[in-house]
């Protein structure tokens, strides 16, 4: 049974510096050239004369492509082949490429490939592509129109396109999306299947019964939606009428019901199972009475709770309203005083670490997600010119989110939830403005160490010091999504031995773009964000109408502490630390103890994975050897919470590999969540492998949809790190433990390791004597 579960859509990404996304045009009879080495230079005649308002540069290309089996080779194979254009590779999910092309096995070597090499081109899934920031190409479509695959229409593409009617038809491999005439259809796309057997009672009780839920509720609208959040394409709707062929999997009824006959052999196919006549029918049509009466009292009672309760609301929100204007004029956002020194929170309780600042502005970022409407989701949020601190002694505390009744154990309301986000706004703008005003004095840029889906981040020297100089772009971030400023804010927030420190900030405005370019070397970049870009104007509604940011912001410019052994990922993939589990050890300490004071704080990074863990040279010392300390790096996907908060409702994601199933699930984010994703780490460290390995990103997001944990080879695992991983992953987030309950745990296996270590040198020592 082929089950058609989401649109896959190829992008023809490539690497040319000054060519923005979008702005490059590739048709087939070129990207066949390209890629059959027959076009092998940027500025070749066949490319120039579809781009004839570019200056392409007079390089090579770098090619790179799939050495494994893949369905964007098949999807780039078939539309080349059907488009008769001299392709002669033939059509196949693995082709002999020819010299000129790079060959990687995995989709992640192909960005990784892309993020590190200028010039280069690659045919990667365009929500990759997009989620890295990565330019891809606009493609010619059979209609004769140019068009992205952000710009597609695959809904009315599908309209004109002949669906088999059934899953277990063997047409499937027919459908081409990309081959219909409509104008807003993109070539290079097609489906995404997961494909089961019929017959799935070998599987057991209750494992065929799991699969066949698991499988069908790929087509439901909420895991549709959940694949729409991460910008895949979902199916047509004329699709999702396949979910009644779930009856027809033969899923075992008990654990005798095998499917197998006396010699172990599976039982024929029986197809849609016989349904009763109904003259013989046992359902009476009282029973249908008796439900209806059910469900419409049901109905009734859910009703007058809920219009109760929203009386309830209006009262408290009018009078909050009341008292919020009765009261309180705060401070500015750029007030010094409003900071977290040496640890009192807003609670009042001790926290840990400092909090240090940035040009005077101390606060913690917004939160411009959706909440859930209860106490447990209240996150910090940028104090405005009107915002009211609470606290006690003689610390001011950060501010917190308005809520209605008593601070803590009210639910938020949407008049003063209102009114703190246009206090919030006029802080944001104070705050850009005094960035913008600060400028990038003494600083050189070097070259380019990686792209992803925040921007760039390049080598840089600034004061006589090394320096990590990240650009934030934000051309995409349109409307109330403060999602491109929280990294920003939050960072200079932070200061821990295990955290990526950051040295200054500046935002870049409109009318500074050109010069600050210019002043770095960086010319050839501002074509990538520049005039041809919308204007990007922050906005928030309000009362009065809509409150708009006077600065456009086209980029935000962080200069980082540098740390130059690269990240933790790519240290395991190469198998640095393979069986040497007192560097694991100390690896997953320095992890732990930055998040637990990440935690301590309130701060829910969002996105903990080996490649946010940035590797930094420092002295080996008798305890530890390693010649390097790991530190948390890439805030953009994290939250703050209120200090009796325990969970934030969040629609953004990290990496699907990573996330706990409850993230994936519900959109809830929590410290628990960070430990399991910590697991992930542990798991990596130790297999040196890929999480999950050889699956598309479409099936690792159903594995983790599903609670299923990557494939773990134990041997040689000790006992007391595998009983961790256990803990860390735990199906239920309140039986993972914290961060400083882990800390403890790690510190204690390394101590066992050295003296392992000391013993085994000890005993290799008197056997050489």
């Amino acid at each position: 049974m082929q089950i058609p579960f989401a649109v896959n859509a190829l992008g023809a990404a490539h690497t040319v510096p000054g060519i923005a996304n979008g702005v490059l045009h590739l048709d087939a009879p070129t990207l066949a050239g390209m890629w059959q080495c027959n076009i092998t230079r940027w500025d070749d005649p066949a490319i120039a004369a579809l781009n004839p308002e570019l200056t392409l540069p007079p390089v090579a290309i770098k090619q790179v492509a799939r050495a494994d089996r893949a369905t964007a080779t098949w999807l780039l194979t078939a539309f080349l082949d059907a488009s008769q254009v001299g392709w002669a590779l033939g059509v196949s999910k693995a082709v002999a490429w020819p010299p000129c092309v790079h060959r990687v096995k995995g989709v992640q070597e192909v960005l990784d490939y892309l993020n590190s090499t200028e010039y280069a081109a690659g045919m990667v899934q365009y929500v990759l592509a997009e989620n890295q920031q990565t330019p891809y190409a606009t493609i010619l479509n059979k209609a004769g129109k140019w068009i992205l695959p952000s710009q597609a229409d695959f809904q009315n593409a599908a309209s004109v396109t002949q669906f088999p009617s059934s899953t277990l038809s063997g047409d499937w491999i027919k459908v081409i999306l990309g081959n219909s005439m409509d104008d807003h259809a993109y070539p290079l796309s097609g489906l995404e299947f997961i494909i089961v057997n019929q017959n799935s009672k070998p599987m057991g009780f209750p494992e065929g019964r799991l699969l066949r839920d698991l499988s069908f509720n790929m087509l439901t609208p909420g895991f549709q939606d959940i694949l729409r959040k991460y910008r895949y394409a979902q199916i047509p709707l004329a699709l999702r009428s396949l979910y009644s062929e779930s009856n027809l999997m033969m899923v075992a009824a008990n654990d005798n019901d095998t499917g197998l006959d006396a010699n172990g052999n599976p039982l024929p196919v029986g197809g849609v199972p016989a349904t009763a006549s109904a003259g013989t029918s046992a359902f009476k049509w009282w029973m249908g009475l008796i439900i209806a009466l059910v469900v419409a009292t049901a109905l009734l009672a859910v009703g007058a709770f809920l219009f109760l309760s929203h009386r309830r609301r209006k009262q408290r929100a009018a009078a909050q309203v009341k008292d919020d204007t009765a009261g309180h004029a705060g401070n500015g956002l750029l007030n010094g005083s409003q900071s977290l020194q040496n640890g009192t929170g807003s609670s009042g309780r001790t926290q840990k670490g400092t909090v240090g600042s940035l040009e005077s502005a101390e606060l913690i970022s917004d939160q411009a997600d959706k909440k859930d409407d209860t106490p447990s989701t209240q996150e910090l949020v940028l104090s405005g010119p009107n915002s009211v601190n609470s606290g006690s002694g003689s610390s001011q505390s950060l501010p917190r989110a308005p809520s209605r009744g008593t601070h803590g154990t009210g639910t938020p309301g949407t008049a003063t939830r209102s009114a703190g986000k246009e206090n919030s706004l006029m802080g944001i703008q104070d705050l850009l403005r005094h960035r913008s005003e600060v400028g990038l004095e003494a600083l050189e840029l070097g070259p380019l160490v990686g792209r992803g889906s925040f921007g760039r981040v390049y080598k840089g020297r600034w004061r006589a010091g090394t320096v990590a100089v990240k650009i934030i772009n934000h051309d995409k971030h349109v409307g109330n999504n403060f999602d491109a400023l929280r990294e920003s804010v939050l960072c200079s927030n932070i200061q821990h031995p295990n955290v990526v420190m950051t040295y200054k900030v500046h935002t870049v405005t409109r009318g500074q773009t050109e010069a600050v370019h210019n002043s770095v070397g960086l010319a050839h970049y501002s074509s990538a964000s520049g005039s041809n870009s919308p204007a990007v104007v922050l906005t928030l509604p309000s009362a009065d109408g809509e409150r708009v940011l006077s600065d456009q912001l086209l980029e935000t410019w962080m200069l980082l502490e540098f740390c130059d052994q690269g990240n933790l990922e790519s240290a395991a993939r190469e198998a640095r630390f393979k069986n040497d589990f007192a560097s694991i050890y100390l690896c997953l300490m320095d992890i732990a103890s930055g998040m637990d004071y990440l935690h301590s704080l309130g701060v829910l990074h969002g996105d903990v994975k080996g490649a946010n863990v940035l590797l930094k040279t420092t002295a080996p010392t008798a305890y530890d050897p390693r010649g390097f300390v790991c530190k948390m790096a890439d805030f953009g996907l994290s939250r703050v919470l209120e200090s009796d908060a325990t969970h934030v409702s969040t629609f953004t994601y990290g990496t699907a590999a990573y996330m706990a199933p409850e993230l994936l699930q519900k959109g809830k984010m929590t410290r628990a969540a960070d430990v399991y994703s910590f697991s992930m780490i542990m798991v990596e460290l130790f297999t040196c492998k890929r999480l999950f390995e050889g699956l598309a990103q479409q099936q690792i997001m159903y594995q983790v949809f599903s609670g299923q944990k990557p494939p773990l080879n134990r041997e040689g695992m000790p006992k007391a790190y595998e009983e961790l991983i256990e803990e860390c992953w735990h199906d239920d987030p309140d039986a993972r433990p914290t961060f400083a309950a882990i800390l403890l745990r790690l510190r204690e296996m390394y101590s066992q390791e050295r003296q392992r270590l000391f013993s085994l040198s000890q005993a290799n020592g008197a056997v050489a004597s």
